[in-house]
């Protein structure tokens, strides 16, 4: 026996019976029990400590907390010598060892999902050698091949697709996604591939929400695989998901320039294509304050800058309304966007800029845009109005001694904008409604 197995030997001997503190390579231990020796001796991948713990006639079946035995240990922090042994001379099943994991709910995965979504092939193979089920889910529905693709891991998931079946490909997880779509949302387009090439008419899988991978693929900006599932996989650019979004919504709304680019230079997309709420590319990149996807559409693609959505709301009204500066600025001084357009409230975007106070987008449109200040929608509220029952006070403040807004404006129950603040007092006197009260009675 070498001295560090007549260490550890004496050390088990001293303490079987009770708590004990250990000390390996000068960091110090404390467990109450060998089991627990055991467990940490397989997450820091201590073969020769295990060995010896055999030797006593220890329960190999011991679990920790979350219910990992020291193979779940050992896969989990990439020991393969370790996996290796524990599966040939300590006589692991690996088929119940990992499957014991079935039922936990815990944030924890299993031994094969565990290496499967580290990247770690060499653990995998030993697995699948030792008799592991391919295609076992974790609590969310994963099974390996899900997180080798989610990871972008492509040798896993060659190596994993040659030990399944070709149905198990389109195996979905709770969310109703299956590994090409988690591979595309990624951004992995090697991964990608490789499942294309597999799934093959698959590719058109949708999950929960009808997304496709070139939906996925598209809303979170990843060129590369869009240009794959366009060019070489022969995917609908017009496929729309639960909300009535292409792809090209979907990029556009969250600013991805080069995306929105391919789709409408060398895809062919509509940029006129709208989603349930009626809002074009367009319209959702002017909401959400793109800038350059909202000038190339206008610039390149042609767009029409006066679509409204299901509440008649133009791109401008979008973009004032959440105070996008700049959007408004190109859509009026480049674009040339009617400033007056009114909404299904017949709410002007000077009104909607002034309901939410946005100073700057306010200024711009009336010392600017030239926008009327005495604008009235279906209640014959103006701009004034709304800022002033709203407490924003620099906004009632440039609306009159700038804009020349009118104090005795009376919306069609005869309430004048300090009428409508004091009302608001009385229902909920908050500071910002008393300020603004104060200035307008001096």
């Amino acid at each position: 026996m070498d001295s560090l197995g007549r260490d550890m030997t004496k050390t088990i001997n001293l303490v079987r019976p009770k708590d004990f503190t250990y000390s390996f390579q000068g960091i110090p231990f404390r467990h109450r029990s060998e089991p627990g020796l055991l467990l940490w001796a397989a997450s820091c991948g201590h073969i020769r400590i295990i060995e010896l713990l055999l030797d006593t006639g220890i329960d190999m079946n011991s679990k920790d907390k979350q219910g990992r035995t020291r193979l779940h240990l050992a896969v989990e922090e990439y020991h393969p010598e370790l996996v290796r042994f524990l599966l040939t001379k300590a006589s692991i099943d690996a088929r119940t060892d990992v499957s014991a994991l079935a039922g936990i709910k815990a944030p924890y995965h299993g031994g094969m999902i565990a290496a499967a979504g580290n990247g770690h092939r060499d653990t995998v193979m030993e697995l699948l050698e030792g008799g592991v089920d391919v295609n076992a889910r974790d609590n969310q529905g994963w099974t390996a091949l899900h997180y080798a693709a989610s990871g972008g891991h492509s040798d896993l998931v060659v190596l994993l697709l040659d030990n399944i079946e070709t149905a198990s490909i389109a195996t979905m997880d709770q969310d109703k996604q299956p590994p090409l779509c988690l591979a595309a949302t990624n951004g992995h387009v090697e991964a990608v591939k490789i499942l294309v090439k597999e799934a093959g008419p698959d590719v058109k899988l949708k999950d929960w929400s009808q997304w496709t991978p070139l939906s996925l693929a598209a809303q979170n900006g990843c060129l590369e695989v869009v240009k794959f599932l366009v060019k070489e996989a022969g995917t609908n650019v017009e496929s729309k998901d639960a909300y009535q979004m292409t792809p090209l919504n979907s990029a556009a709304r969250n600013g991805h320039l080069e995306v929105v680019k391919f789709l409408v230079k060398e895809a062919g997309t509509n940029v006129e294509s709208k989603d349930w709420s009626q809002r074009t590319p367009l319209s959702l990149a002017a909401q959400n304050s793109h800038l350059e996807v909202v000038k190339f559409l206008v610039k390149e693609a042609g767009t029409n800058v006066e679509s409204k959505d299901w509440s008649q709301r133009t791109p401008l009204s979008l973009a004032a309304q959440n105070s996008h500066l700049e959007v408004v600025k190109f859509l009026v001084k480049e674009a040339g966007t009617n400033v007056e357009s009114k909404d299904a409230n017949q709410m002007t975007p000077l009104s909607r800029a002034a309901t939410n106070g946005h100073l700057e987008v306010v200024k711009f449109l009336v010392k600017e845009a030239g926008a009327n200040v005495e604008s009235k929608d279906w209640s014959q509220r103006t701009p004034l109005s709304y800022a002033a029952m709203n407490g924003y006070l620099a906004t009632v403040q440039f609306l009159v001694k700038e804009g020349g807004a009118d104090l005795e404006s009376k919306d069609k129950w005869g309430n004048t904008a300090l009428d409508l603040v004091r009302k608001g007092i009385r229902e909920n006197p908050w500071r910002w409604n008393q300020v603004v009260a104060a200035w307008l009675e001096e």
